[in-house]
């Protein structure tokens, strides 16, 4: 359709403070996978761990956790297996942390673009700067593309017709 000129939709622009959002929300959601993946490594190690340094961080909450095993010390010198476990575990917390902050400056960001870009949405009650994000990156930075609420609601997904309650779809 597009060759043959028959496709009339104007595409993204992907220029704009709307593809700014949509590299903040690949590294958002890059950092909550990484985090989670090492908190998930951290309780294994836990796990498996000899059983003295197994007691000490049983039962703990994950914060409480993570402080521990970030605030391990290791002689450098010491290749011991118990030595090695806190090492490792030292490693995984601190990049959990590091993840966390990281985290938090990319929502600080987002906050501050959606707010700027789109207050009216950001003040309504529910939408925070990840729901206002994601709704202005499906928009695109040309909004007008989409010449009404159909359009809108085709590209995120949603039905725009609305369904009866009385009545059966599907069959």
């Amino acid at each position: 359709a597009v060759l043959s000129g028959e496709a009339t939709a104007t595409p993204k622009s992907h220029d704009g403070p709307v593809e700014a959002l949509r590299a903040l929300k690949m590294v958002q959601r890059s950092a909550r996978k990484a985090r989670t993946q090492a908190l998930n490594q951290l309780h294994a190690l836990v796990l498996t761990a000899p059983e003295e340094l197994r007691v000490k961080l049983r039962g703990r909450t994950n914060r409480d956790l993570i402080a521990t095993c970030a605030a391990f010390r290791v002689r450098a010198d010491d290749d011991s297996v118990s030595s090695i476990l806190r090492r490792a575990m030292r490693e995984l917390a601190q990049r959990i942390l590091l993840l966390e902050e990281q985290n938090r400056a990319v929502r600080d960001r987002m906050r501050r673009i959606t707010t700027e870009l789109a207050p009216e949405l950001v003040a309504k009650t529910g939408v925070g700067p990840d729901t206002a994000a994601t709704l202005l990156i499906a928009a695109g930075d040309n909004p007008d593309r989409l010449g009404h609420e159909k359009s809108f609601a085709a590209l995120v997904g949603a039905s725009p017709i609305p369904v009866n309650s009385g009545q059966t779809q599907g069959r």
